[in-house]
């Protein structure tokens, strides 16, 4: 049996009472210098991941038969993918499919008190609000990074697709 929000937030503030009030203001200095090294990081990963993803497929050597048609089909698959086309499709993909799939699950909120409590987030029987409050005791600067995450996703995507569009071209044409 679920245990009622009172007696969990009656545990919460004593733990909480505990926990030194500066711990979170050093929190979120410390969080903006790991934004600025996650980024560099994220952008080194999405290259290699291009380059993983470029390797996975190896093609067999072109026979000089279709190395002398090589340039034509460059010019069809560049037709039916003009640059950009990629990172349109995933842009459309996560407004128009995923962003409305990502929305049904649990709120932010109360997958970030899952993770600070150690527990399952669709075990939390809580209102979005009373999520919203607990987080913001665990950690006041919750929201503001998911909001920040919430909107590197569907850019992060894009990038990776315009990163893999052009060895998806040759591959193609080849």
């Amino acid at each position: 049996m679920t245990p009622s929000f009172k007696a969990c937030g009656a545990g919460l503030a004593l733990l909480l009472a505990a926990t030194p009030a500066l711990a979170a203001q050093d929190a979120m200095a410390e969080e903006t210098v790991m934004i600025d090294d996650a980024a560099t990081a994220q952008e080194d990963e999405m290259a290699a991941m291009a380059q993983m993803f470029g390797g996975m497929f190896p093609a067999e050597p072109l026979t000089p038969d279709q190395q002398s048609r090589l340039p034509q089909a460059q010019r069809i698959i560049a037709r039916i993918i003009p640059e950009g086309t990629m990172g349109e499709l995933m842009d459309t993909m996560m407004n128009g499919m995923l962003g409305p799939i990502m929305a049904m699950g649990p709120t932010g909120a109360t997958t970030s008190l899952a993770k600070q409590i150690g527990a399952e987030t669709y075990a939390l029987d809580l209102t979005d609000e009373q999520a919203g409050e607990l987080a913001s005791l665990f950690d006041p600067a919750w929201a503001e990074r998911q909001k920040r995450e919430k909107a590197m996703i569907p850019v992060m995507m894009t990038e990776v697709m315009g990163l893999m569009e052009p060895g998806m071209r040759k591959a193609m044409a080849e």
